[in-house]
């Protein structure tokens, strides 16, 4: 069975806001917090370690270009 652009919008519209409910109660969730802080220090700390000085640099100096 075919749906319409109606149903389409509906089952649309209901996922991004299941999506966004669901990114609302983690956020407040002591444990998500946790979770991400460390996943952050990871990311960074693996970032950090898999560039060299000059990447980093040049880096810095691409992203200075688009603010």
């Amino acid at each position: 069975m075919k749906k319409t652009v109606i149903e389409k919008a509906f089952i649309c519209i209901m996922e991004e806001r299941i999506h966004q409910v669901a990114r609302e109660k983690a956020a407040n969730d002591p444990e998500y917090t946790s979770a991400d802080v460390k996943r952050t220090t990871a990311f960074n700390q693996l970032r950090d370690a898999l560039t060299t000085k000059t990447q980093r640099m040049n880096r810095l100096h691409l992203v200075g270009q688009f603010r």
